[in-house]
């Protein structure tokens, strides 16, 4: 199995993102040997997979409403820009990139993922056969917290902000984990005018974010709280029937 920061299990990531070094998006299965392109295609393709995806979307649709939005009206523009970048799930699910871990024991060390959105939760689910009240537990490090983490379900959290991770397996079970994410720099890249970040100094990029809505206060500005959530659901609404 293969070592990273996030545990020892081999992975492999479709959708597309833009990467350190990278000049513009791109499609991350065009890297791919042609043996793990097929693999990936006929994972992307297997319909129970396929509507897991669309629910982990529908969810943040459903609890992040503004964020949602406007996520999807980043996108939206990104593709307009460039009609070659290829979402891992059509339509289905809003999320441009998802990474399969394969196990047999994915359970991730604690960690956050620095190079997604902080302001839109990923999505994690894990699958397999373990005992999910003797190990996988999810664990939420800052808050001190642990919950049991059955096959089939799904968490959303904001995995560049919250230290997470899971705890080990019981002896002889295998799991294995889907995750739907969003990079923080493809965001920042289009809401620059599709320009790189490294050569604009510090005090331009504040004023950008601060224009552009994409600084941390508006970032978190569009979680919501139990006192807004039906009227923020309702913008989205009103959005999507306009």
């Amino acid at each position: 199995a293969a070592h990273s920061t996030r545990g020892d299990f081999d992975a492999f990531a479709a959708g597309f993102t833009i990467g350190p070094g990278a000049r513009k998006p791109t499609n991350l299965m065009d890297s791919m040997t042609a043996g793990l392109c097929a693999s990936a295609e006929s994972l992307l393709a297997h319909g129970q997979l396929r509507r897991l995806a669309g629910f982990a979307s529908e969810i943040v649709a459903h609890y992040f409403p503004l964020t949602f939005e406007h996520i999807r009206s980043r996108l939206a523009a990104m593709c307009k820009e460039d009609s070659g970048l290829q979402f891992p799930f059509g339509g289905i699910s809003l999320y441009p990139a998802c990474t399969f871990n394969l196990g047999l024991h994915s359970v991730c060390f604690g960690h956050t993922d620095g190079s997604n959105y902080p302001g839109m939760p990923c999505t994690i689910s894990p699958f397999g056969q373990y005992n999910a009240t003797l190990g996988g537990h999810f664990i939420l490090f800052d808050f001190r917290l642990y919950f049991k983490f059955p096959s089939g379900c799904t968490v959303a959290l904001s995995s560049a902000g919250l230290r997470h991770g899971n705890t080990q397996l019981a002896p002889g079970d295998k799991q294995y984990s889907f995750t739907q994410y969003c990079s923080g720099g493809l965001i920042r890249y289009i809401a620059y005018g599709f320009r790189l970040v490294g050569p604009i100094p510090n005090a331009e990029r504040d004023r950008i974010d601060a224009e552009m809505g994409e600084g941390w206060e508006a970032q978190l500005g569009r979680f919501l709280t139990w006192s807004s959530v039906l009227v923020d659901r309702k913008k989205l609404y009103d959005l999507e029937h306009c």
